[in-house]
């Protein structure tokens, strides 16, 4: 699960008033055991719940399907393989994240002078725009959890995919005053 490199890269722009700022961040090299596949694509419990890609692109006996993209489905729990573990699971979780724009503009000296401040700055703000990233499910940046109890052993499960959330977008509008 541990990226071959991170980099991160931020750049600012200042033309008069105006300020432009944008960070973007990047991982490359990592392997996610995606877990949700699990549960969508082989979970033998879920038989009328199943993905459609896993249906529809799964090996089938007998057919001539040599460009299957998802393994055999078997829904037998105790003459299957649908609970071992295979390179079905583990995708490729690079990705390229643009975590922040801010674009602010302030206002000129002598206007805001006039209402006893020193510096007024508006601004608009995103975070977390953009991910490109060729992972399946919505969140390619896995971390993992931790037992409580601060030793070598403590993180459990990093790199297994259980279904995280997505970074949230966020918007803001904003005023710096200075006075």
């Amino acid at each position: 699960p541990h990226p071959n490199f991170t980099a991160g890269l931020n750049l600012n722009f200042r033309y008069q008033g105006w300020t432009l700022s944008t960070s973007l961040f990047g991982s490359q090299g990592a392997d996610v055991w995606n877990q949700t596949k699990w549960w969508t694509h082989f979970r033998s419990g879920f038989t009328g719940a199943k993905s459609v890609a896993a249906l529809e692109d799964s090996w089938k006996p007998g057919a001539d399907n040599s460009d299957a993209t998802v393994p055999i489905q078997e829904t037998q729990r105790t003459v299957s393989t649908n609970q071992v573990p295979n390179s079905y699971f583990v995708e490729d979780a690079d990705y390229l994240r643009l975590r922040n724009v801010q674009l602010g503009y302030s206002l000129p000296s002598d206007l805001v002078q006039q209402v006893g401040a020193e510096r007024v700055r508006l601004y608009v703000q995103g975070s977390n725009l953009l991910t490109f990233t060729n992972y399946s499910n919505p969140e390619p940046e896995i971390g993992g959890t931790t037992d409580g109890e601060n030793d070598a052993e403590d993180v459990t499960s990093f790199g297994i995919d259980e279904g995280a959330y997505p970074t949230p977008r966020q918007y803001r509008v904003g005023v710096n005053l200075t006075f």
